[in-house]
């Protein structure tokens, strides 16, 4: 799949879109205001961490990820989706 950049594309796009999908569950299902700080790693971090700190602009976060998840979070446009 890496070496077949259309293939890899959709698959990134169908992880973030999962991601932006769980994400307010995510958010919603913890209470995330007694968290200081947060770490994310692996497909989907940027989309879920971007909705989390939509919900607690207080909390830091640190991403460990592809640039590929980090775009997700320059993307405001794209954290609005739901299915």
């Amino acid at each position: 799949m890496v070496d077949d950049e259309r293939l890899g594309g959709s698959a990134r796009e169908a992880v973030e879109d999962e991601a932006l999908w769980i994400a307010p569950g995510v958010a919603g299902g913890y209470d995330w205001s007694s968290v200081g700080s947060v770490t994310a790693a692996g497909h989907g971090a940027g989309a879920v961490v971007n909705t989390l700190l939509k919900v607690f602009p207080e909390l830091r976060a640190r991403i460990a990820a592809q640039p590929s998840a980090l775009r997700v979070v320059r993307e405001p446009h794209r954290t609005g989706a739901s299915r």
